[in-house]
């Protein structure tokens, strides 16, 4: 075999490992954040502020226990309404959504939840100001 054929031969192989990587690829589901995702990235300032306002707070504290995911506030913080949202990045059909009011520690029973990573997002309100903390849970 001379050097020509065996180029020739890298050559293909290597085209057939791009075709066939490429349609694997292109056969993955993709789900975005939000079917509103370019609307939403618009008020995304506002966001902003809110995490900025919460940290200088630090108020929210999330922990397992006892077969349950606590979302406790702290004792000084008193807030009007509070929207928990657990956020499954590769599976929108696992994501929950909870209001709560009145209270400062919320209780999700973990065998609700499927294991594996999940974003919390924390909006709540106090005197008509928004705050926003956004933190990673992993359910085991």
């Amino acid at each position: 075999m001379n050097w020509g054929k065996g180029i020739m031969i890298v050559m293909g192989l290597f085209i057939v490992f791009i075709g066939v990587l490429v349609s694997v690829l292109a056969g993955q589901k993709v789900d975005l954040v939000s079917e509103d995702y370019y609307k939403e990235e618009m008020a995304y300032q506002h966001e902003i502020d809110a995490i900025h306002s919460a940290k200088m707070l630090d108020s929210l504290v999330v922990s397992q226990k006892d077969g349950q995911l606590i979302v406790q506030f702290a004792n000084n913080i008193e807030p009007d309404s509070v929207v928990l949202k657990l956020w499954r990045p590769n599976n929108q059909q696992l994501d929950q959504s909870f209001s709560v009011t009145g209270t400062h520690v919320f209780l999700i029973p973990l065998k609700t939840l499927q294991q594996g990573m999940y974003e919390l997002r924390c909006e709540y309100w106090t005197a008509g100001k928004k705050f926003l903390q956004k933190e990673s849970v992993l359910i085991e």
